[in-house]
């Protein structure tokens, strides 16, 4: 079966932080693997998840735009923007 991403993401295992309302609300979340443009993530509590909002992920010193292309259970598939 052909990958419909055009990069390929590494898997991985980081700890990030979902920021929205404005950066008043967060919400932990864990990303499993991740690309330039997309990533998918694991979120506690994915009905308290907005369609767009920043991610950021303090180990890496990285913050992206992020709009949920798809949801799954505890998962979700994300396009980034930097």
């Amino acid at each position: 079966m052909r990958e419909p991403r055009s990069e390929t993401r590494r898997r991985c295992f980081l700890g990030a932080r979902i920021a929205f309302n404005n950066r008043n609300s967060t919400l932990d979340c864990l990303i499993r693997d991740i690309s330039v443009r997309g990533a998918r993530l694991e979120v506690a509590k994915p009905d308290e998840l907005p369609d767009a909002f920043d991610l950021e992920i303090p180990r890496e010193g990285r913050r992206f735009r992020a709009e949920v292309v798809w949801r799954r259970g505890l998962s979700c598939g994300l396009r980034l923007q930097a």
